[in-house]
């Protein structure tokens, strides 16, 4: 990364910083609690996201922190705002124990941990669904009510099944999640989850209408337990249209699969490109650098070198030579002279001319007889 490039990320986080509507680290000892409400307080909004690398649920208000602890007052309705595109397959559930039903409770009208008359009127505290602003369950339903009025049906049946839908019809849709806390008895931490992932909970501290939290760490399945981020969970959830969960698997979040193959597919790229750049460069030194001088060719040797006699031959001769006369020898060369005198004058003589040939002339015609 380019100095430049690290200037403007730095830019970025200070003014993602500046724009958060919380305060709180997000860990147990310094939760988040949400600013994002209205003037009264009696609203406030959670914005969830779910990081593409770590699959993990972030909120706005709680800024860059992965799955953080979060704060909830008993009578304040929260708004948990899903239109983020990075929520497609991550429907968020409330639940007493960590992962949902799998494990344990989850928040529905008809459920108490503290024995509550409010499950026998299906008015418990529970979450309720919406779809552009509308609420996705049957009319009955509605906790937030000075006189609570119950019903079995409070969204998730028509709101989970969407965020299984390609993604471009999901994004059409506005989804949101509103939750009361309204059991002032129950003082253990509660959770938000994935209904189609495991391993994406996170703490919900309850505070009263102070604002202080009243809510301590649960044991067994409402504790989240060492190493549970860093493990991909085994959890599956119910069956897809069911009121409790949908097509679940332990599988990593489709979002993290997709970074990984988008890496991956980049690291190609850059490797194809490195390959090319080294070929052409290569083929632009081909182009540029000199040719090697050619070798001198070697011109063959004259025919016009006299030829020694051979010293063999005349070795040969030598003897033949020895004991003969000055006499006998001029009278050999004389007939050797003799004779090439005459082969001389016989070549140079016209050859003989060609016999001659008659003129054709046609016998004279005999004459009839009578």
């Amino acid at each position: 990364m380019t100095a430049a490039n690290i200037i403007l990320a730095l830019a970025a986080a200070r003014a993602a910083a500046a724009t958060v509507q919380g305060t709180g680290s997000g860990t147990d000892v310094d939760p988040c609690v949400t600013t994002n409400c209205n003037g009264p307080g009696t609203e406030c909004t959670y914005t969830a996201t779910v990081d593409p690398f770590d699959g993990y649920f972030k909120f706005a208000e709680c800024g860059d922190v992965a799955h953080p602890v979060i704060v909830m007052k008993r009578g304040v309705t929260y708004t948990f705002d899903q239109s983020d595109d990075s929520n497609w397959y991550h429907p968020l559930g409330f639940a007493y124990v960590v992962d949902g039903a799998k494990k344990g409770d989850e928040l529905e009208p008809g459920i108490t941990q503290t024995g509550d008359a409010c499950a026998g009127m299906n008015t418990c505290q529970a979450p309720m669904y919406y779809k552009n602003g509308v609420f996705a369950g049957a009319a009955g339903y509605d906790n937030t009510l000075q006189w609570p009025t119950g019903g079995t049906d409070f969204g998730l049946d028509a709101y989970e099944p969407d965020f299984s839908i390609r993604k471009e019809d999901w994004l059409a849709t506005k989804y949101t999640v509103k939750l009361t806390l309204t059991d002032t008895t129950y003082a253990t931490d509660i959770f938000y989850f994935c209904h189609i992932h495991g391993g994406m909970s996170g703490y919900i501290k309850i505070a009263d209408a102070s604002g202080t939290v009243v809510s301590t760490t649960g044991t067994g399945d409402a504790l989240i337990p060492a190493g549970y981020y860093g493990t991909p969970s085994t959890y599956e959830g119910e069956d897809a249209g069911g009121g409790d969960g949908g097509d679940d698997s332990d599988d990593n979040s489709l979002a993290v699969i997709l970074g990984v193959v988008g890496a991956v597919l980049v690291g190609g790229l850059v490797i194809c490109a490195l390959v090319i750049r080294a070929r052409q460069a290569a083929k632009s030194r081909e182009l540029t650098e000199p040719a090697p001088p050619l070798a001198p060719i070697k011109a063959p040797e004259t025919m016009s070198e006299e030829v020694p006699p051979s010293t063999a031959f005349a070795a040969e001769e030598a003897p033949a030579a020895e004991g003969r006369t000055a006499e006998t020898m001029a009278e050999e060369e004389a007939t050797q002279q003799s004779w090439r005198g005459e082969a001389t004058e016989t070549m140079a003589a016209e050859p003989p001319p060609p016999p001659a040939v008659e003129a054709y002339a046609p016998e004279a015609e005999l004459e009839p007889e009578c």
